[in-house]
């Protein structure tokens, strides 16, 4: 059995050691608020630094005048970047002083975390303004070389809903441009099924624009044709111009559905045969049976007409 003096000795060991340990997580504890209050500080003196330096008027004018941003939205990223640049410098300092060597440690991962954080907002960022810019420059160089005067000279701007066009071309531009820094954002920062998930989104949505650009196009085109087919007073201008628009808007279609994932267009090109066929049975019957007189009639006006033109 145990003498007192014994328990009292090895109760007196562990009380020993406890205040030990205690006194050892205090004085740790009390380094790590002096590491923050210095991280703090030094946070605080970059971030003054940073939004100094970004809210120069020169700086804020050019991206203004330029249209990387407006004025609102660069007051909100100075703001935004001079917080982020005080968190970083912060964890850094921590990570520094209590990382350690082993780069798996819960100091640095946060703090590998934090810096990819900031890459990748860096990159968004950068994204946006660059996007800014180049729709400013291709909306001007567009608008100068006439596209809306020529759609509007033509009549067809009331087919696009009077969207301008270099507005239109402009903005993919600008949707391109994001994406491209997106996916580098990602690539600095993302697992590599973000990556392949990024990566997809863009080829998907590259493709849909393009697939949308096709069907604009064809749509401008059928409403152009139309224009210059009713213009000409052609006999049966009005089928000519149904059966002209509807040839042109199926090619846009069966263009355009590939580039939306759907890729078998057979029922649709089926369907349009069938309807041509139709049509032209129909229009046979119609020239051969109820229109035989109407026909006859146009035929010799244009007879005349040319009869005219040969005398002058």
């Amino acid at each position: 059995m145990p003498t007192s003096e014994v328990i009292a000795d090895k109760i007196a060991q562990s009380v020993g050691i406890v205040a030990g340990n205690a006194l050892e997580y205090a004085m740790l504890l009390v380094y790590a608020v002096i590491v923050l209050a210095i991280g703090w500080v030094v946070g605080a003196l970059v971030e003054k630094i940073v939004v100094r330096v970004l809210k120069r008027p020169e700086i804020e004018t050019g991206l203004v005048n330029y249209g990387a941003a407006t004025g609102k939205l660069w007051s909100n990223v100075v703001g935004f970047l001079g917080r982020f640049v005080f968190v970083w410098v912060v964890i850094a300092i921590f990570a520094a002083t209590f990382g350690g060597p082993n780069p798996d440690s819960v100091v640095n991962c946060v703090f590998y975390a934090v810096s990819n954080l900031f890459v990748f907002s860096i990159l968004v960022l950068c994204g946006v303004l660059t996007s800014g810019i180049m729709y400013k420059i291709a909306k001007d160089i567009l608008a100068g070389a006439g596209f809306d005067a020529s759609l509007r000279k033509h009549g067809m701007s009331e087919t696009i809903g009077n969207i301008h066009i270099s507005s239109a071309i402009a903005g993919v531009i600008k949707l391109y441009v994001v994406l491209m820094f997106l996916q580098e954002a990602a690539n600095s920062v993302g697992t590599n099924e973000i990556k392949n998930m990024i990566a997809g989104l863009m080829a998907y949505i590259s493709s849909a624009i393009l697939g949308a650009a096709v069907l604009l196009v064809a749509v401008v085109l059928a409403d152009f044709v139309a224009v210059l087919i009713k213009k000409k007073n052609y006999p049966f201008a009005d089928t000519i111009t149904v059966v002209a628009e509807g040839i042109i808007l199926f090619f846009g279609i069966v263009l355009a559905l590939p580039k939306f994932g759907i890729q078998d267009v057979t029922i649709l090109t089926y369907s349009f045969l069938i309807v041509i066929a139709g049509l032209s049975l129909g229009l046979a019957m119609a020239i051969g049976l109820g229109l035989k007189d109407s026909v006859n009639s146009i035929a010799v006006e244009t007879r005349r007409g040319r009869k005219k033109k040969e005398e002058v």
